[in-house]
């Protein structure tokens, strides 16, 4: 996750917490949370000898102790178990003291010096998370400078003035993280008294939480691409496989390669530092670890589906080559600043994930409890926001992968829509490329001397022996070859045999021919449904929250009508922000408030009341709603409970 996302959602109260009713997470909790290891087998995860798909969130703030109390700790595992979730990903660090998030809580002050109660904190999330069937994944430090990254190592050790890079090359700082990952390796749980490389709860270490290099240090110093990382990889995952030879262990990165070559674009072409094919080729690394950020790496919101299908599906392949499972890691938007609406966004990526057959989908960042749209940078929302209907869309997608595998076999799945540009295979390209225009190379103004010398031809006119005996075909650069051959024929692609669909697809324009994706609905409804109470006498009353919002690219100005259908033996109701009245097909009324005129893209919600009715509550159940007469999407929820 980019550092400057690092705002914390909200605080919770008690009462601001999702519901906890659910039979599965009772299920678990009987049977004595988690048994098992996670591992690998080939591109499968696999526990207790069955393949095995999870679902999962980042919540990076469970270490902070002045942010969340242990209860709440306790309860966020509840709810999120309750919910479908089985699988955490929490950063098991928390470094120096001058943020105002680490100060008198942080579990490493200094270089070495460590703090007991927080690193209890850490017990707790583990004991909690085994309880509720829940594992997690944990990274021991941030390439970001938040809650104290690489950068606070190398200025402790270093001094002042040195980069940030020198985290994965200077001995002295390799040491102290060493010395880091040891101590929590190797810690015994304070509360279930199980050491943690006994733990199942443990789905994997990680090395760090996206490390890659500063752009252009590499460079600066006349390295290759992605070796610094690449060194520093195998050191660690080595140093960690010997603490603890039973947990997986992975990279944390975002899946950036550093074999694209000029024009590849920064993803591809190493200005990162780091390439996932070179990590996850390593012996000790268990699985390939993929975030994507569309809004913050500057993909237009309206191709966001086609870029998700490509950038996922394109690491897929590289993970099934090495033989080895990947996992959508981290993604997210910031509602705020993007011109999208969120469930559209996680609709879109995760469908990319499961075409491309991602062991594991995992949101920045779902949380416990009830979060405003427009709080916390933007990128959070509670399990009762409408993005929450994506996500638990993929929850049941994934349970029903992990059942359709039960044989040990798993059904193949559909491959996404990809429109990027796979090269033609260079055993073909001399020769095809030297048959246009008759077999005259001078006319392919890439084609020449160097290139493809023995099907143009040249080895029998040169004048020096040694070099004809050893003339050879050199391919064209791959960078160019799509770009190059989509212009013979005029760009008419089919005219040449070897770019069909599946080769070429960006250059030769097959983009137009993927399936159209639907847009959001004008207008969305959430309402969250409350419990029943007594009213006085033999009345009961029931409340309903209702909050709307404008997910397309539309405003809705106050004043509008809302017309909610909910058939009912309504006796009362009394909106407060509604003039709703009752009629037989449910209630329909005027919201006039000039701070309700609703923003496109999800701009901001408008909260309309609690609706208080007096009626026969079992008959409460909405079936559908509008806004002026436009047909809204409607999501129902239950409405959040005190702790009781």
């Amino acid at each position: 996750m980019r550092s400057d996302k690092y705002t914390l959602p909200s605080q919770p109260t008690d009462d601001s917490f999702a519901p906890l009713e659910n039979r599965e997470l009772a299920a678990k909790v009987e049977s004595g949370g988690n048994v098992g290891f996670v591992g690998t087998n080939g591109t499968n995860f696999v526990l207790n000898g069955k393949i095995t798909y999870f679902s999962g969130s980042n919540d990076y703030f469970l270490i902070l102790r002045t942010y969340l109390s242990d209860d709440q700790v306790r309860l966020f595992f509840r709810v999120m178990a309750g919910n479908g979730i089985d699988l955490i990903r929490t950063w098991g660090f928390l470094n120096g003291q001058d943020d105002p998030y680490t100060a008198g809580v942080s579990i490493q002050p200094s270089i070495g010096v460590f703090n007991e109660q927080s690193l209890q904190r850490l017990d707790l999330i583990f004991a909690e998370a085994n309880s509720n069937g829940v594992r997690i994944i944990l990274p021991f430090v941030n390439f970001w400078a938040d809650l104290g990254g690489m950068q606070w190592y190398v200025t402790q050790l270093l001094g002042p003035g040195h980069a940030l890079d020198e985290f994965y090359t200077d001995t002295t700082v390799k040491q102290a993280y060493k010395n880091y990952v040891k101590k929590i390796v190797t810690r015994v749980n304070t509360i279930t008294g199980v050491a943690y490389i006994n733990d199942p709860t443990v789905f994997a270490w990680e090395l760090a939480n996206e490390p890659h290099c500063t752009d252009g240090y590499e460079d600066s110093l006349g390295v290759p691409h992605a070796s610094i990382v690449r060194a520093w990889v195998a050191e660690m995952a080595a140093y960690i496989r010997s603490l603890d030879p039973g947990h997986m262990i992975a990279t944390g990165e975002e899946g950036f390669i550093s074999t694209g070559g000029p024009n590849s674009g920064w993803r591809n072409d190493g200005t990162k530092g780091v390439d996932f094919a070179l990590n996850l080729q390593d012996p000790n690394i268990d699985f390939g670890t993929v975030h994507v950020y569309p809004g913050s790496w500057g993909i237009p919101a309206d191709n966001v589906a086609e870029f998700a299908n490509s950038f996922i599906y394109s690491r897929a392949q590289i993970a099934n080559a090495i033989g080895k499972p990947f996992i959508l890691e981290e993604t997210g938007m910031d509602v705020n600043a993007y011109p999208l609406y969120r469930p559209d966004f996680y609709t879109y990526l995760f469908s990319a994930a499961q075409r491309s057959d991602a062991k594991a989908m995992m949101p920045w960042e779902l949380v416990a409890w009830h979060v405003d749209a427009r709080d916390s940078g933007g990128y959070d929302f509670g399990i009762d926001d409408v993005s929450f209907g994506p996500v638990s869309a993929a929850i049941a997608y994934q349970k029903n992968r992990t059942i359709a595998c039960a044989s040990g076999v798993c059904p193949p799945v559909t491959p996404p829509c990809t429109c990027f540009d796979v090269p033609p295979s260079s055993d073909f390209t001399c020769p095809q490329q030297a048959g246009f225009y008759q077999g005259n190379c001078s006319k392919v103004n890439f084609l020449g001397n160097g290139i493809c010398d023995l099907s143009c031809g040249r080895c029998s006119r040169c004048a020096d022996y040694d070099y004809c005996k050893s003339c050879t075909d050199k391919a064209p650069s791959l960078d160019y070859t799509c770009k190059e051959q989509a212009g013979f024929y005029q760009g008419n692609c089919s005219a040449v045999s070897f770019l069909g669909p599946g080769t070429c697809d960006a250059s030769c324009g097959r983009c137009s021919l993927c399936p159209a994706t639907s847009g959001p609905p004008k207008c969305q409804i959430n309402i969250a449904v409350g419990p029943v109470w007594p009213a006085g006498g033999t009345q009961q009353g029931t409340k309903m929250q209702i909050y709307l919002s404008s997910p397309a690219n539309n405003t809705i100005v106050a004043p509008y009508t809302v017309t909610l259908t909910s058939p009912a033996p309504y006796s009362a109701a009394y909106p407060w922000e509604w003039q709703a009245t009752i009629t037989p097909e449910g209630l329909t009324g005027l919201v006039t408030g000039t701070y309700d005129t609703l923003r496109p893209f999800g701009g901001n919600t408008a909260n309309i009341g609690t609706i208080v009715f007096f009626s026969d509550p079992a008959a409460l159940k909405p079936t559908s709603a509008s806004i002026n007469n436009q047909t809204c999407g409607l999501t129902v929820s239950t409405y959040y409970e005190p702790l009781g």
